[in-house]
Formats: C-alpha cells, sequence, structure tokens
C-alpha cells in the first residue's frame, strides 16, 4: 500500500534495484545504479508496476506479478521494489525536483537442489562506544555486546538458531539467551555474511508508584576470563555448530592491584634476599 502524505499531488515511478549484503548487519548496500544487476537479481521474475499518480491523501495498492520459470535455477534470489515520488507533472520533464523514495524487499527462493552450508566465524565480546562496537579478548570495562559472525556457504537463505551461553572463570552460566529467535527470524543471504548481536546486559523491569521501571546491568560481577558458547543450528539437515568463544575482563583498579602486589612481593623477596647474604658474609 503506498499512501501520498504530502499536500501535493505526486507521480510515483516503480524500479527494480539489486543490492548486496553490507557483510556486518545484513542491511542491502544497493548497487550503484538501476541497470546494476546481481547474480541473485529478481529480474526474470518479476515485473515491475506501472507508474501512477496520487492526490494528497490518496493510497493505492500496488501488486506486481512473480513468474518462475520451469527451468529457473534453484536458490535464492532478491532486489528491492523502490518507489519514488516527485511532484506530479516534472517527471521526465527536464526539471529539477527533490523526489522521496521507499522501497520494499523482495526474497524469493526456487526451490530444488539448494546447498545448506554455513560456517561461524567469530564469536566476540563488543564495548559500545561513541566510535562504534569495539571488539577485544581484554577489556577494562564491562563489553555489553556479544557478536555471532556466521558466512553462508550454500546458495539459499540461510536462517540460523540456537542458543548461546556465558560462564564465568568458575563455570558458573551468567548469561543466556536465544539466537535469531524471531519471529521472523533474519536471513544471511547467500555468499555473504552476517554478525547477530545480542545487548549483554541484564534487564529488570518494576513497578514503581504504579509505573513501570526498567533497570539494566551487566551480568559481569568479578573480574577474570568468560568463555561464550554457542550451540548453533540452520537448515533442514538439523546440523548443530558447537563453538566458543573467550575475553578477559580486568578493569583498571584489579591491574593495578595486581601489580602493586607483585612489586611488594619483589620489595619483599630483595629485602630478604639481602638480609640473608648479609648474614651468610658475617659467618664467613
Amino acid at each position: 500500500n503506498i499512501t501520498n502524505v504530502t499536500q501535493s499531488s505526486i507521480s510515483v515511478e516503480a524500479v527494480l534495484r539489486d543490492f548486496e549484503s553490507d557483510g556486518v548487519t545484513n542491511q542491502p548496500q544497493f548497487l550503484a545504479d538501476d541497470s546494476s544487476v546481481s547474480q541473485y537479481s529478481l529480474r526474470e521474475f518479476v515485473t515491475v508496476p506501472e507508474s501512477f499518480d496520487l492526490e494528497p491523501g490518496e493510497e493505492k495498492e500496488v501488486s506486481f506479478p512473480v513468474t518462475v520459470s520451469d527451468n529457473a535455477a534453484p536458490g535464492a534470489y532478491f532486489g528491492s521494489i523502490e518507489y519514488r515520488a516527485s511532484p506530479q507533472g516534472q517527471r521526465g520533464d527536464g526539471q529539477v525536483a527533490l523526489v522521496a523514495s521507499v522501497g520494499s524487499l523482495v526474497l524469493l527462493e526456487v526451490p530444488g537442489d539448494i546447498t545448506e552450508k554455513i560456517e561461524i566465524t567469530e564469536v566476540k565480546a563488543y564495548l559500545n562506544s561513541n566510535e562504534g562496537l569495539k571488539s577485544g579478548t581484554i577489556f577494562t570495562k564491562k563489553p555489553d555486546v556479544l557478536g555471532i559472525t556466521i558466512n553462508n556457504l550454500g546458495n539459499g537463505f540461510s536462517q540460523p538458531f540456537g542458543k548461546v551461553q556465558v560462564e564465568d572463570w568458575r563455570g558458573n552460566d551468567v548469561f543466556e539467551y536465544e539466537l535469531n529467535d524471531g519471529p521472523p527470524r533474519q536471513n544471511v543471504l547467500p555468499e555473504s555474511t552476517r554478525r547477530f548481536e545480542e545487548p549483554f546486559v541484564n534487564v529488570e523491569v518494576s513497578t514503581v508508584n504504579g509505573e513501570q521501571v526498567t533497570e539494566e546491568s551487566s551480568p559481569i560481577t568479578w573480574p577474570g576470563r568468560y568463555t561464550i558458547r554457542g550451540s548453533i543450528s540452520h537448515g533442514s539437515s538439523g546440523a548443530l555448530f558447537n563453538v566458543e568463544g573467550t575475553f578477559w575482563y580486568l578493569p583498571v583498579w584489579f591491574i593495578a592491584a595486581v601489580l602493586g602486589t607483585l612489586f611488594l612481593i619483589g620489595v619483599l623477596a630483595w629485602f630478604m634476599y639481602r638480609k640473608y647474604v648479609t648474614k651468610t658474609t658475617r659467618r664467613k
């Protein structure tokens, strides 16, 4: 459904655009121009709707046929139907006008011999900062995001899912969540990579004076080594991937305390050694 939310009459033109994954969030990265075609393009299957006009406040239901031939190669295809709105009467007349657009992603999978294959490339903790997410194995501040990066090596859409747990150095579970539990479950496009991110925080909802109050706290309570373990599955085969990653939380005060303790031990050892050498010299 396309609605003209402006106060003027507009002309709407539909355009089919191809896109690729950005390799992290799987957000679409549209190809440079409308004529660029990807290997997973919908162009042979979709008929783009004809252009139409809309009066202020008018709404129109737009449909487009999807036709899959018998000899179409099995696998995933995707694209975007983009609707571009311009002031009525200015389309194609050479005038300069501000053009607004809104799009709808279309995912199509042709059944048949579809390869289902993924690999999990990273299991990491991240710290959300002003510069974005920062990964690492040693944190002086408590990380607040968990990320599992999955590469789809098949020719169909992959919807991985599973359980992820975090253990402290004593083997106690401090956090767990369901990966990509939806609904609907998110897709990893074929021959692309996606990082599934999850806030690494405990959320408690309470009622105070009749109002709901949400409090967030870190599952991390003590310095030390933490292990992220995931049991991830996907596809119709039910193949299970057991993966893990580790990180250390070593706050500045803890590092200072350890260094201070080592310094004191070193000083004490030096005095004991000097005392021993002096006593031995006197005996001689």
